[in-house]
């Protein structure tokens, strides 16, 4: 796991730098600073788990009951 998170973020200093590049040489820092300071403002949606959303699954009414039941199982657990 620490692995993965080490590669995850790697090269996020690198990406920063050639964002950062491109837009001053489009001259929209300015602007993409005012947008990100906007996003900051968001208040994320708060998503409630019901059990019943597990029917909402793409392909569960082609699984067997079988199936049905071990990704039922797999959803609550991602919940938890």
């Amino acid at each position: 796991a620490l692995k993965y998170a080490y590669m995850d973020t790697h090269y996020l200093h690198k990406l920063r730098t050639l964002q950062f590049d491109a837009l001053a040489v489009q001259k929209r820092v300015p602007e993409a600073r005012a947008a990100f300071r906007r996003l900051t403002r968001i208040t994320p949606a708060v998503k409630t788990f019901s059990p019943a959303d597990f029917w909402r699954v793409r392909g569960v009414p082609s699984l067997t009951d079988h199936q049905n039941a071990v990704l039922q199982s797999i959803y609550f657990l991602r919940d938890e």
